[in-house]
C-alpha cells in the first residue's frame, strides 16, 4: 500500500532516497534531510498511516515527491513488495538506507530463543532483505549507495544490550560483506548512532509479538546499562539534530576507503562528541577501537587531534517520548537516574 503525494513523481533525473523505518525517528528525520536537498524519497514503515502522514508533511513542506510504503522488515515477501512499489512509483533507487531496527533489553542468561529469535529477525536478517531486494536497483542508478545503521554500542558496548548489540554487529559484519562482493558497484557505508530522544522503544514495543510480551526494558535494566557505561548516557540529541550531522557523509560520491584511524575517530566521537559514518573499515579494527574508547575514557579527541569524520551527536533519552502507560514507572526511573532529557 501506497501514499501518493504531490508534487507527481515522474523526475526521471531527480535522485531518490528510501528510508525503512522513515516514519519516525532517526529515519524521518534523514528522510527530511534528503528531501531538503532535492530527492525524492519513499518512506518504507510497517506503520503506514503514520508514514502517509509524515509523507504528506515532507512533501508540502520542501515541495518534492514523497511516498509511504508499508514494508514489514521481517517478512521477504513484505520487503519484495516494497521495492517493486518503488520501482514502480520512481523507476529507480539511489540511496537505500536499512535503518528498522527493534530493541530488547535484558541479561543474557534472561533472554530467550524466541526473544534471539525475533529482534534477529527483524534487524540483521531485515537488512539482509532490504539489501537483497533493493540491490537491483541501486546497481542501475548513476551513483547507487546503501548504507546501514548499526549502533555506537558495537564500538563501546553496555551491559543489558547483549541481544541488540549482537545483531548490529551482525549488521556491521553485513555491510563489509557487501562493501567487498559490490566494490565497484555501489557505495556500502555504516552509521554508528548511540541513543537518542525518539520513538525507538515505543517502536519497538508496538511490533513486539503477543507472545513475547514483556516491557522493553525494566527499570533495573537502564540502571545496570548506565553503571556498565556511564557515556552512553550522556549528551542526548534529538533525531533532527542526528541526521543533519551525519546526512552529507552519507550522501557523499566518491568515497575513499577509510582504515583505521577512521575507526578510532568514530569509536570516540560514540562517547565524545557523538558518532559517525564510516565508509570501508580494516581488518582487526575492533580492538583498535574498543582500546582507544577505554583510554579516552569517552573524554572525545585527545588534544591536537581533528576528527575526520562528520559527527552526529547522541545518547541515551528515550523514555521521556512515553506515558505512564506505555512503560509504567520508568518515566520517572529515566529522569531519576540520568536527569531530565
Amino acid at each position: 500500500m501506497t501514499s501518493q503525494s504531490c508534487p507527481p513523481a515522474d523526475e526521471p533525473d531527480t535522485e531518490v532516497a528510501v528510508i525503512t523505518g522513515g516514519a519516525s525517528g532517526f529515519g524521518l528525520a534523514l528522510a527530511d534531510q534528503c528531501a531538503r536537498r532535492g530527492m525524492r524519497v519513499a518512506l518504507l514503515d510497517i506503520d503506514v498511516d503514520r508514514a502517509r502522514a509524515e509523507a504528506e508533511t515532507l512533501s508540502a513542506r520542501h515541495g518534492i515527491a514523497v511516498t509511504a510504503v508499508d514494508m514489514d522488515a521481517s517478512s521477504a515477501a513484505s520487503v519484495d513488495a516494497a521495492a517493486a512499489t518503488v520501482a514502480d512509483r520512481y523507476g529507480r533507487a539511489d540511496l537505500v538506507v536499512s535503518n528498522v531496527g527493534v530493541q530488547l533489553f535484558g541479561a543474557v542468561e534472561r533472554l530467550t530463543d524466541q526473544e534471539w529469535q525475533w529482534v534477529l529477525d527483524v534487524n540483521v536478517i531485515g537488512s539482509a532483505r532490504t539489501a537483497r531486494a533493493f540491490l537491483p536497483l541501486l546497481r542501475s542508478a548513476p551513483n547507487g549507495r546503501l548504507t546501514f545503521t548499526t549502533s555506537s554500542s558495537v564500538l563501546d558496548p553496555a551491559g543489558r544490550l547483549g541481544l541488540y548489540q549482537a545483531g548490529k554487529f551482525a549488521v556491521w559484519g553485513l555491510a563489509e560483506t557487501l562493501r567487498l562482493e559490490l566494490a565497484d558497484q555501489i557505495t556500502i557505508s555504516v552509521i554508528f548512532p548511540s541513543g537518542m530522544a525518539s520513538r525507538h522503544l515505543e517502536s519497538s514495543a508496538a511490533v513486539q509479538p503477543a507472545e513475547l510480551r514483556r516491557p522493553i526494558g525494566e527499570p533495573a535494566d537502564f540502571e545496570a546499562m548506565a553503571a556498565s557505561n556511564p557515556g552512553m548516557v550522556r549528551a542526548p540529541v534529538s533525531p533532527e539534530q542526528a541526521a543533519a550531522d551525519i546526512v552529507d557523509e552519507v550522501l557523499a560520491e566518491g568515497l575513499a576507503h577509510l582504515g583505521e584511524d577512521a575507526v578510532v575517530h568514530a569509536a570516540v566521537g560514540a562517547r565524545g562528541v557523538g558518532g559517525a559514518a564510516v565508509h570501508g573499515l580494516d581488518d582487526g579494527v575492533h580492538e583498535v577501537a574498543r582500546r582507544h574508547v577505554r583510554q579516552e575514557g569517552g573524554r572525545g579527541l585527545p588534544a591536537g587531534q581533528e576528527l575526520e569524520l562528520h559527527p552526529h551527536p547522541s545518547g541515551l533519552c528515550q523514555l521521556d517520548q512515553f506515558t505512564a502507560d506505555d512503560f509504567p514507572g520508568q518515566v520517572e526511573h529515566q529522569k531519576r537516574l540520568h536527569g531530565e532529557c
